[in-house]
């Protein structure tokens, strides 16, 4: 292909939407016991102790669009207490600090959006579940009961000035969005 084909070409991707694919030498600085680095040709990079081939233990992982996962790894996965932070495009990130069960929050945590907005809570399978707290950037706090991050029954909204409302969490993101409030869409 032509030069110039070629730069139109990662011109038209990434004005679409697209990520050109980077690439990165290979380093594998590790042994399938002890400590070590590895860092594959689409540049994911994985820093810590390894058991049989695997994270085990303390360590880091660094994807090659930015996405870092640091904490406690049983075979590769996180599980305990963990760190994982997801750029978005804006130059903002998301981010959940708690604790995983095979690679997913599970548990205590918390989860801020890229826009400000807090949850806070009982994580299962990625998703808030149980009980939890929604804190929005203007210091509003919707909390109750969750399932896949969505509310379950009565839910209380309490405003910076103290003032309190109660409801059914669709009824109460509606009028809070209204009110100019960001809500939560999912991570």
């Amino acid at each position: 292909m032509h030069r110039d084909a070629k730069l139109l070409a990662a011109l038209i991707l990434v004005m679409s939407g697209g990520a050109i694919a980077q690439t990165c030498d290979k380093i594998d600085l590790a042994q399938p016991d002890g400590p070590g680095v590895r860092q594959d040709k689409n540049c994911n990079r994985e820093e810590g102790t390894f058991f049989e081939g695997r994270l085990w233990g303390k360590a880091k992982v660094t994807g090659y669009r930015g996405m870092t996962s640091e904490g406690e790894f049983q075979w590769g996965r996180l599980n305990g207490y963990g760190v994982v932070r997801k750029p978005a495009t804006d130059g903002r990130y998301n981010e959940h600090r708690g604790f995983f069960y095979q690679g997913d929050p599970y548990g205590p945590g918390t989860y801020r959006y890229q826009d400000g907005v807090v949850a806070s809570g009982m994580f299962q399978g990625g998703n808030l579940t149980g009980f939890g707290v929604l804190t929005y950037p203007n210091g509003v706090k919707m909390m109750g009961q969750f399932r896949s991050d969505e509310g379950v029954g009565d839910m209380l909204v309490v405003y910076p000035d103290g003032t309190k409302q109660t409801g059914t969490f669709s009824k109460l993101r509606y009028s809070l969005l209204r009110a100019g409030n960001t809500a939560p869409k999912g991570k």
